[in-house]
């Protein structure tokens, strides 16, 4: 796999764009925009304190008990037995993707808002932006094509981490999202089908229709498809799972690290 710059591969993108208007171009987060996955900071973050609603305990522990689990315990408890399982293959990990989305089940949507940005905050996520890819990401948003953020974290969570990067305006995100009651309180349940592996893909063609998708930009086994759709398909510091089945991508290429690269942040998207 070719490994380029970051100036080459606007380039190459460029070259890929007829109409900027009917362009669009897409980008994983967790991995791909920062490093590490904030979803499980937020996750553990909450764990840890320890204050699920009823209606979360209430959702956690059927839960447990489908997949044959012990249900006793309290949020620290079942949350970890959940993930531990995952883990070990027991739970199916799309699943894990959804429990965390309505982690907050019980609470106003705000409020897991205000949680998400204040872990964002202190997990330091300005210091784990990617700078070769948000480079990429504020050009493109400069060039006015349409920009889409496509990630199976919660939707919630997602957007703390774009506004640590400060350039949101035009981008448009695909995320799994919690669902709400009529007092805009999360319910223990999320918006489906999510965009979890092939889901990106499939959710991302819906969005954009028939437009040019110029590029997309993933780390991880669950974005080939995403990857394949592409015109100019791009690894970011590709994960061992990608790397194993790039075969099935053979136009993929890598943007190289930049850890020196100027990062172009917002300061708006400062912690609280």
């Amino acid at each position: 796999m070719q490994i380029e710059s970051v100036d080459a591969i606007i380039r190459r993108i460029s070259g890929a764009i007829s109409n900027p208007e009917q362009t669009a171009i897409a980008f994983d987060a967790d991995g791909t925009l920062w490093t590490g996955d904030l979803a499980e900071d937020y996750f553990f973050a909450f764990l840890e304190r320890g204050s699920m609603k009823r209606e979360a305990l209430d959702g956690a522990r059927a839960l447990c008990t489908q997949y044959g689990l012990s249900a006793e315990g309290g949020a620290g408890e079942l949350g970890r037995r959940l993930f531990d399982s995952y883990i070990e293959g027991h739970v199916p990990e799309s699943l894990v993707t959804e429990f965390i989305a309505w982690i907050h089940a019980g609470a106003p949507i705000d409020e897991a808002s205000e949680f998400a940005r204040d872990v964002a905050y202190h997990v330091g996520l300005k210091e784990r932006l990617q700078a070769e890819v948000t480079a990429v990401f504020s050009w493109a948003i400069e060039q006015k094509l349409r920009v889409f953020v496509v990630s199976a974290s919660p939707r919630h969570v997602v957007e703390q981490g774009l506004e640590c990067i400060g350039r949101t305006d035009n981008v448009e995100l695909i995320a799994t999202t919690a669902r709400v009651d009529g007092d805009r309180r999360v319910m223990a349940d999320v918006e489906r089908p999510i965009p979890y592996a092939d889901g990106k893909a499939i959710l991302l063609k819906q969005a954009i229709g028939d437009m040019n998708l110029c590029a997309a930009f993933g780390d991880n086994v669950f974005d080939i498809a995403m990857l394949q759709a592409a015109k100019v398909p791009v690894a970011v510091r590709p994960k061992k799972r990608l790397l194993d089945r790039i075969v099935e991508i053979p136009s993929l290429i890598e943007i190289a690290p930049c850890p020196n690269l100027k990062k172009k942040v917002d300061q708006r998207g400062s912690g609280p």
